[in-house]
């Protein structure tokens, strides 16, 4: 519907053959490009990845056939974490877990934290852990991470669950850790 008024607007009646097919076809590429600008034009763009929530998230470890409770992140970060950061295609918990919605189909990457940025990611024993959470925090305040004790706080306390189990991930319960974000040194 939006797309015939959008032919009305320039001038141009579907019903009628009075114009070449070709001219058509820029009409249409017009369209969906003036679509996707919309789209990209959000004012919450730019900050959708500069604050991370660091989770602790069970997965499936498909090489050993464990699971595991990781470190992971809901967003790849700003900074020095980013290169131990490895992206995920987690498996189902559970033969059982289904996905039926084809429109809403589960995001099943993850980003996880890894223990060396080139180790293999297939392999839990390379991931942070639900034990690492000192180290990261250690790693975190080293290089200019600001963790936002206020934020989670709030977050915890309120009914927002940000963490939980998932209608459109894959992975189970996670919990969340904290929130922080980088903060880039000033030049000298």
């Amino acid at each position: 519907m939006q797309f015939y008024r959008f032919l009305f607007l320039h001038g141009l009646n579907p019903g009628l053959n009075n114009q070449h097919p070709k001219f058509y076809i820029y009409i249409i590429i017009h369209y969906f490009f003036s679509q996707i600008k919309e789209m990209e034009e959000s004012p919450f763009e730019k900050y959708q990845t500069k604050t991370v929530t660091l989770y602790v998230e069970p997965l499936l470890d498909t090489y050993n056939q464990t699971y595991v409770s990781a470190l992971t992140l809901n967003a790849m970060p700003d900074g020095p974490l980013s290169k131990t950061i490895r992206i995920y295609n987690s498996p189902n918990l559970s033969p059982f877990q289904t996905f039926t919605n084809t429109i809403n189909s589960p995001n099943n990457c993850t980003y996880i934290i890894m223990k060396h940025p080139n180790a293999n990611k297939s392999i839990s024993t390379n991931w942070m852990l639900e034990e690492d959470i000192p180290t990261v925090f250690s790693f975190l305040q080293a290089n200019n991470y600001k963790i936002d004790t206020s934020l989670t706080k709030l977050l915890n306390h309120s009914q927002v669950n940000l963490g939980g189990s998932s209608q459109i991930k894959r992975t189970g319960n996670r919990r969340m850790v904290c929130m922080f974000s980088f903060s880039f040194p000033d030049k000298l």
